[in-house]
């Protein structure tokens, strides 16, 4: 009887070993299918600033670790004290109201900056949400416009990443962070977000 348990317990352990190679190998195949010629690369910190991770993010929003890059060239402008939260009792959701006297717009340098129409548009954009915003990022590279939103939820704060498509005038979001936010992209080729 010993011997029957123990040559059951190798079959099982046996099975267990095969199932779990074949799901692994079947989630390798499917990151492999994953189209990331049509990709951005991104940098982030997480809220603890103790490193920076390296990303490549496809046009579905699939995200997979990379090797270090040299970002592009980029301007960021940060939106602090710009929005004020308050829950519309009869929806229960979170408004957000853009205030221009208490909102600070900085440049990479700290120098206050006054906003052209692309920014005036992301913003009027960005009050749509319905979580509290904390503080907005916006970079421009290569003359593309990519957005992260920092929200505060119950439970913790999310950076929401997106890019803006100026023909169109929409946000398109493409991925959500939870305690990390995007410091640096750097594009490729063909720009992945135009036209959707």
């Amino acid at each position: 009887m010993k011997k029957n348990i123990g040559k059951i317990l190798i079959v099982l352990l046996t099975i267990i070993i095969v199932i779990a190679y074949t799901i692994s190998k079947y989630n390798n195949d499917e990151d492999n299918k994953l189209d990331y010629k049509n990709s951005i690369y991104i940098m982030t910190e997480n809220d603890n600033h103790d490193g920076n991770d390296y990303y490549e993010i496809n046009k579905d929003g699939k995200l997979r670790i990379t090797d270090n890059f040299i970002p592009d060239k980029d301007e960021k402008y940060y939106f602090k004290d710009c929005f004020i939260s308050n829950i519309d009792i009869d929806s229960g959701k979170i408004l957000n109201t853009y205030k221009e006297d208490t909102c600070i717009i900085t440049d990479s340098f700290d120098n206050k900056i006054t906003l052209d129409d692309t920014l005036k548009d992301m913003i009027n954009k960005t009050t749509r949400y319905v979580n509290q915003i904390m503080d907005i990022t916006i970079y421009k590279v290569n003359n593309h416009y990519y957005e992260t939103i920092h929200f505060r939820l119950s439970t913790h704060e999310s950076y929401k990443f997106y890019y803006y498509d100026i023909d169109n005038k929409k946000l398109k979001h493409i991925y959500t962070f939870n305690d990390k936010y995007v410091t640096h992209i750097k594009e490729k080729d063909k720009l992945i977000f135009e036209g959707e």
